[in-house]
């Protein structure tokens, strides 16, 4: 994420969906929203996905089921 938000020329990062809170400075900007607004933005392309691996692939495919391009982190 870091790195999309130093690629602003290239990378618009909209929001944020999390329901745990995060420490990471990088995300202290970001308007929080649910998952359902995030993927209702019309003229959202793609998705970043950092999350659980439990989480992971039922995400990425409610974001393809969406229409967006995914980009998928593995997990730790």
């Amino acid at each position: 994420m870091e790195a999309m938000r130093n690629l602003d020329s290239i990378y618009d990062v909209v929001g944020l969906v999390s329901t745990e809170p995060t420490t990471n400075k990088v995300y202290d900007t970001l308007p929080r929203m649910t998952e359902e607004q995030l993927l209702a933005i019309p003229d959202l392309s793609a998705v970043a996905i950092e999350t659980h691996i439990n989480d992971a692939c039922p995400t990425a495919l409610r974001a393809l089921s969406a229409g967006k391009h995914i980009h998928l982190d593995k997990p730790d």
